[in-house]
């Protein structure tokens, strides 16, 4: 009888090994540490970031700007001295007429303003002779302020300026001779004089003296008023 190799039985088989895996440590960051690393690192690399300007385009160029204008020199500008004895003599007579003149139209104009204030209501003439003292007192002015400006700059004044002075003085006189004949004081017209010598000042060097247009073709004074500056 034949012996037959034992078989093992199933519950007794040898079990069988069981191959365990074990989690490996994660070596690998977590995606948004990397990323933020990334991040730092791109920046790093490329630092900050410059413009340049560009070349301009053509007809883009910025305009350059304008020099500025020289200062006005106007070589007929004198000092005082700068005048010959006689040119000071006839600035200080003028000087001396245009103040006496400024006081008097500055005079002329209130006692206007007063006579204007009551004639309206008591008498016709008094508002006449008011009215010719304010026009007369704002036309002279005009020539009480051209005179000093004349001999600071030796230019012909304007004529408007010298008619106006003129008419304000006419004004001016009128209406102090009806202001003689109603107070019985005849001389009361010769306080206009003042206002004369400035009007007769303006019309001397109105023809002594070259137009202002003229200042830089003809620097030097007219030959008939030479007198009044040294060379």
């Amino acid at each position: 009888m034949e012996h037959e190799p034992d078989q093992p039985r199933p519950d007794t088989a040898a079990p069988t090994a069981e191959t365990t895996t074990e989690p490996r440590p994660e070596t690998d960051p977590p995606a948004d540490e990397t990323t933020a690393a990334e991040t730092e690192a791109a920046e790093a690399v490329i630092g900050e970031i410059t413009v340049e300007p560009g070349a301009p385009r053509p007809g883009t160029e910025a305009a350059e700007p304008e020099p500025e204008p020289a200062p006005d020199v106007c070589l007929h500008r004198v000092r005082l001295r700068d005048l010959t004895p006689g040119g000071r003599a006839l600035a200080a007579l003028g000087l001396l007429a245009a103040l006496l003149a400024g006081l008097l139209q500055l005079a002329a104009l209130f006692a206007g303003g007063f006579l204007v204030s009551i004639g309206a209501e008591f008498a016709e003439r008094a508002l006449a002779e008011g009215i010719l003292l304010i026009l007369g007192s704002m036309f002279a002015m005009i020539g009480v302020f051209a005179l000093p400006g004349t001999w600071r700059r030796l230019h012909r004044p304007e004529a408007p300026i010298l008619w106006l002075t003129i008419t304000g003085t006419l004004l001016t006189t009128a209406a102090l001779y009806l202001l003689g004949e109603t107070t019985a004081l005849p001389w009361a017209a010769a306080v206009a004089l003042p206002n004369l010598a400035v009007a007769a000042l303006l019309a001397y060097l109105r023809t002594v003296l070259d137009p202002r247009e003229t200042c830089d073709t003809n620097p030097a004074l007219p030959t008939r008023s030479r007198y009044l500056r040294h060379p």
